[in-house]
């Protein structure tokens, strides 16, 4: 009688019908890129799994992960609402069975230690949808003392999968918590506003890339009604997603190449990826053809070399001209040796009048000297010695 009752408790579970993940049903909430020296895991690379939603059910063989060409296809398992699952590489020796649930796959991507990007997928209507993505370097442990190795990411908030920024080093003496719910977690809901951070042209001036602070909700990012063009010399052929697994920055595909300079406004009916917040007001962008660079057009306002210890050198620049230039042009070195130069990396435009500084962690700049007013522009940059 009792194995029957028990039968019966499972076969409710199991009856549950099975639900496709719509974007961030199902969330990348903790991964373990370095798990080399052990604080008490199993030294193995894992990614966690966590199942958003209060009422749907996953079957995870329906999932894969990708990083880079490699693909980690995932067993028949079901993943329930408020549920955890441990993904790891079948390995003797190896289990995390006694932190919370899990799944073993026979091969798994590894993930490299200092820098990476992964994500969830799913075929629906035979097109690949990317349920969750992360990417991440050293200094989005926050803490470089557990960078070294040991230490997984935990995602802050579970309710803030739109912020490509929010995750820190585990807080837990073991160095992680696979299986259960995060060391620093919060459910609280994320009010912050969506904000765009840099803009710049590309494919022949007749695209305008726009990269926000936060993913955009995947429906409505692409409807012209949030883009207003101050030109009539102008009009948006189409909007796209700009091969970010983030979903956090789009290009805008003009009629014609830029020639004169014009107004973009971008809405405040553009939302997040939840579709809760959005911009606090409407933003106008000037669009303006870059100009050739001449000596003094650009100098260098303020430069730290030796930082407290922890701490992070910048080189702070200042465009002291009335052009507009792409920093993407631009490279910064220790004397006039080319070879010494180290190119900038990223991609923005700089307008009159405008600060940027180049740090090889901008979250410690961040902090440590409440640089964090809107549109403060810190970038993160490799900087010679």
């Amino acid at each position: 009688m009792l194995v029957f009752c028990l039968f019966l408790l499972r076969g409710v579970v199991l009856g549950q019908p099975i639900s496709i993940a719509q974007p961030y049903d199902i969330i990348i909430s903790e991964f373990m890129a370095d798990p080399t020296p052990s604080r008490g895991l199993p030294e193995a690379e894992y990614i966690e799994l966590y199942n958003r939603t209060m009422d749907k059910y996953f079957n995870l063989k329906d999932y894969r992960i990708m990083n880079g060409k490699d693909t980690t296809l995932l067993n028949s398992d079901t993943l329930k609402p408020n549920q955890y699952r441990i993904i790891y590489k079948k390995a003797s020796g190896i289990s995390f069975r006694k932190f919370g649930d899990t799944l073993q796959v026979l091969k798994m991507g590894s993930l490299t230690n200092s820098k990476d990007s992964f994500y969830l997928i799913t075929n629906t209507n035979q097109k690949d949808v990317v349920i969750d993505a992360a990417t991440y370097d050293l200094n989005l442990y926050q803490d470089a003392k557990k960078a070294v190795g040991g230490y997984s990411f935990e995602r802050i908030n579970v309710n803030t999968p739109c912020n490509p920024l929010g995750w820190m080093a585990s807080n837990n003496p073991n160095g992680g918590t696979p299986g259960k719910i995060n060391s620093d977690s919060s459910k609280i809901t994320d009010t912050s506003p969506l904000e765009i951070d840099r803009f710049f042209f590309t494919n022949s001036d007749k695209a305008l890339v726009i990269v926000f602070n936060k993913s955009l909700n995947r429906n409505g990012f692409s409807d012209k009604a949030h883009y207003q063009l101050l030109s009539t010399n102008y009009k948006i052929d189409s909007i796209a997603i700009d091969n970010s697994i983030l979903y956090n920055s789009i290009q805008l595909n003009f009629s014609s190449p830029l020639k004169d300079s014009f107004r973009l406004i971008v809405k405040s009916t553009l939302k997040d990826c939840l579709n809760f917040t959005s911009l606090k007001k409407p933003d106008t962008l000037l669009i303006k053809k870059t100009e050739a660079l001449v000596y003094k057009d650009l100098i260098v306002n303020e430069i730290l070399t030796n930082p407290e210890t922890g701490g992070s050198r910048f080189i702070e620049i200042y465009n002291r001209s009335n052009k507009v230039f792409n920093i993407f042009d631009l490279g910064v070195g220790d004397n006039i040796i080319a070879s010494n130069k180290i190119n900038i990396t990223t991609k923005m435009l700089l307008f009159p009048n405008e600060y940027i500084v180049f740090t090889p962690n901008p979250y410690d700049i961040q902090k440590r000297y409440n640089a964090t007013t809107y549109r403060t522009i810190i970038l993160k940059q490799k900087l010679p010695a």
